[in-house]
């Protein structure tokens, strides 16, 4: 009887411990909202996910735009004011509810923010998008996790995309983030 105990106790801990490692099961929630900073622009926005529906969007103030992104169809509508314009999505823009399974884990341990005895603990990884360029996420150790910081980087260091630090993450939506002009065009190629 006590083998049998443990050996259900080993296999309940290797499975327990194979789901841990596992980054498909690091998952935000179905709809949240953040305040969002972009370093790079130095600009102040708002991101949000709303993935019952698979859409995410990023909206900043100062450059005064806003970027749905539409995951089913694979589509980013640009609006600007009541001006809206569509194009295919690039794999680099997307915000994942979940990580895929090839997201490699950039520390052996949860680190943390603030002291080492109570800071807020994350999980940091990289996911490749191409050959040469990667999304680097930083995500709350908990669940749902909730974002913390994502950076685009070239895998080699040669390309640094944008630098955006998630805070004030909260679970409720603004629903009007998500809404677009019924007429929303292809963005024209100048040739």
């Amino acid at each position: 009887m006590k083998l049998q105990l443990l050996a259900i106790l080993a296999l309940a801990l290797a499975a327990y411990a194979a789901d841990a490692d596992d980054p498909s099961t690091v998952c935000l929630p179905s709809q949240f909202q953040s305040t969002v900073y972009d370093f790079n622009n130095r600009d102040l926005g708002v991101a949000a996910g709303d993935f019952t529906k698979n859409l995410t969007v990023l909206a900043f103030q100062k450059a005064n735009f806003r970027l749905l992104y539409d995951l089913t169809a694979l589509k980013t509508y640009l609006i600007i004011n009541d001006t809206c314009t569509n194009f295919d999505m690039d794999p680099s823009q997307a915000i994942f509810r979940c990580l895929p399974a090839n997201a490699v884990p950039l520390t052996t341990n949860v680190t943390r923010i603030g002291l080492e005895s109570n800071g807020l603990p994350i999980l940091s990884y990289a996911v490749p998008i191409s050959n040469d360029i990667a999304i680097r996420v930083a995500v709350t150790d908990s669940v749902p996790a909730y974002p913390v910081l994502r950076q685009l980087i070239g895998t080699a260091g040669r390309y640094t995309g944008n630098v955006l630090l998630f805070l004030n993450t909260v679970l409720n939506i603004d629903p009007q983030l998500f809404v677009f002009p019924l007429v929303c065009p292809p963005m024209s190629v100048a040739g």
